[in-house]
């Protein structure tokens, strides 16, 4: 088997060849792809792979990188089984062409190599470097080679975080209204160590208006009311040791309204760098933005449930649940035993969230008496949750339901209590009567010995009850007094 390269204007392509010997041309294949590239005119190098390759190479570049930082290239050697090989000492010969530059150094299975392309001799586009590494004796012999593409830009790199602190969040870029979104700016470019330490202005915008100057990658924002929103940072970096001063007015109050990093909102200006190895090197100032696309909705705030308070073994009950928060929402419930308390976390995980904040749900009851069902209803930044208690019995059995009792001696009492409540009122609202007793002839009785007995018994009893009432007149406050004490000619308290 033989081994035949392609080499196109960007990318070097491997193919496997079944053939005799090495070197020969294959024929013209229509799977290998061609690709046009901005300013990557210059052909990469290209070598003749070696009678054997033992090793596979693996390259790795850390960009892309904006014009005039450092990018990272990596090449490591593995064996067929995809782990490092023993350690030896390799050739490593780099070629690019974004600038056209050939270096070769030594190193061991694994070797770094950092480049710096400069803007005064490079454009920014899509590049490719290509290794070709050698070992043996004087490293005559080749190990491998390969290529990879790589990006230089114009202008800074990297990506904007934000986090919230919530209880629950289903989308990392939704948030909760009324509560702080930290912001944070992540540019990834590197630049010397020669350089002087860089000045930072960052500009934060909300939809393209400017809201906050700040001095460091990190800013704090609050939403009082959803909406979906872009979020901006614009970073302008100088690595003069004196900057151009940027006024603390200028920096709150200009809009920057034009495109980020564009002349109108920024103006290159070259930076001396710090001298080394008798060379003077010159920057300009960098300038980038990221953004990030945002939702702040409105949490949980309340959540009613409604419904069957009982069903049959078997059987279903029905529920609504009504929140009052954004939506889409979900609801799930666990069924507990009686009066579990509401837990600190839920109970159970959202499954299909809907565009509405009113749920119907049917639960069935598998287990005799009464259970607790646990609500938790979830929408994109919060959760709450509430309890709902049902009773299940038995269908096929004759006794009555234990949930019938006390709904009859409920009634029993209700009746009581409002029939008493009318009695007592008629009993206070009833003028006194002095009732006298005249007994002119107690020898004629037509009831006999017994019956006079029982009426005695009777006047004495409702004398008594009759001093119980007058007592409790007068020591009543609120109870108006009479001035009338007599009816006719007898005393109301001769009578007694």
């Amino acid at each position: 088997m033989s081994l035949w390269v392609f080499a196109s204007a960007v990318t070097v392509v491997v193919i496997l060849w079944p053939g005799t010997g090495l070197g020969q041309t294959p024929p013209t294949s229509q799977t290998t792809r061609s690709h046009t590239t901005p300013f990557s005119n210059a052909t990469p190098v290209t070598v003749e792979p070696a009678d054997k390759i033992n090793y596979t190479l693996v390259l790795t570049n850390d960009g892309p990188g904006v014009l005039d930082s450092l990018l990272t290239f990596t090449a490591s050697l593995l064996d067929y089984q995809g782990k490092v090989a023993q350690s030896k000492r390799f050739r490593y010969d780099w070629n690019n062409n974004a600038d056209r530059d050939y270096q070769s150094k030594l190193g061991d299975l694994t070797y770094s190599y950092r480049r710096l392309f400069s803007s005064e001799s490079t454009k920014a586009g899509r590049w490719v470097m290509t290794v070709a590494v050698y070992g043996g004796k004087e490293y005559s012999e080749m190990v491998n080679f390969g290529s990879m593409e790589f990006a230089l830009t114009e202008y800074l790199n990297g990506m904007m975080h934000s986090n919230q602190t919530l209880k629950y969040q289903r989308q990392k870029n939704t948030f909760s209204t009324g509560k702080v979104i930290h912001l944070f700016a992540n540019f990834t470019d590197r630049f010397p160590k020669e350089l002087f330490p860089p000045s930072y202005d960052f500009f934060w915008y909300k939809n393209g208006v400017f809201f906050k100057y700040t001095d460091v990658p990190h800013c704090e924002l609050t939403v009082e009311e959803e909406a979906n929103f872009t979020l901006e940072t614009v970073l302008h970096m100088y690595f003069n040791p004196f900057p151009p001063p940027l006024v603390q007015r200028e920096r709150n109050s200009r809009p920057l309204n034009a495109k980020p990093c564009s002349q109108g909102t920024f103006k290159s200006v070259n930076s001396p760098l710090s001298r080394r190895r008798g060379k003077y090197y010159t920057i300009p100032a960098k300038c980038g933005s990221v953004s990030q696309r945002v939702s702040v909705k409105e949490p949980m705030k309340t959540v009613d449930v409604a419904g069957d308070l009982s069903a049959g073994i078997g059987q279903y009950i029905s529920v609504n649940i009504t929140c009052n928060g954004s939506y889409p929402s979900s609801v799930c419930w666990n069924v507990t035993a009686l009066n579990t308390s509401v837990p600190s976390s839920p109970m159970c995980k959202p499954a299909e969230f809907l565009s509405t904040c009113n749920h119907q749900v049917r639960i069935k009851l598998t287990h005799l008496g009464w259970r607790t069902v646990m609500f938790t209803v979830y929408n994109d930044v919060s959760y709450m949750s509430s309890s709902f208690n049902v009773y299940a019995y038995d269908p096929d059995s004759v006794n009555v339901p234990a949930l019938t009792i006390p709904i009859v001696f409920c009634t029993i009492g209700i009746v009581i209590v409002i029939v008493g409540t009318i009695y007592l009122n008629k009993l206070r609202k009833k003028p006194v009567i002095e009732v006298a007793d005249f007994d002119f002839h107690p020898s004629v009785s037509t009831e006999g010995a017994a019956g006079n007995y029982l009426r005695r018994l009777v006047n004495k009893m409702k004398l008594i009850l009759y001093r119980n009432r007058y007592s409790k007149k007068h020591r009543n406050p609120d109870f108006e007094e009479t001035t009338a004490k007599q009816y006719g000619a007898t005393n109301e308290y001769e009578s007694l």
